[in-house]
C-alpha cells in the first residue's frame, strides 16, 4: 500500500513541475507577443503623426 502513496507522489511531481514549464514557456511566448503588438501599435501611430504633419 505504501508504494501507491510514493508512486503517487511521483507522479504529482512530475505533474506538477510540467505545468510549472508549460506555464513558463505560455508565459514568455505571451510577452513576446504583446512586444510585437505594441511595436506594431507604435509604427501604426507614429505613421499616422507623420502623415498629419
Amino acid at each position: 500500500m505504501e508504494h501507491k502513496y510514493v508512486a503517487l507522489k511521483v507522479l504529482k511531481n512530475c505533474s506538477m513541475n510540467e505545468l510549472k514549464v508549460r506555464v513558463w514557456k505560455s508565459l514568455v511566448q505571451s510577452k513576446s507577443f504583446l512586444e510585437i503588438l505594441e511595436n506594431a501599435i507604435k509604427k501604426y501611430h507614429n505613421k499616422i503623426l507623420t502623415a498629419a504633419v
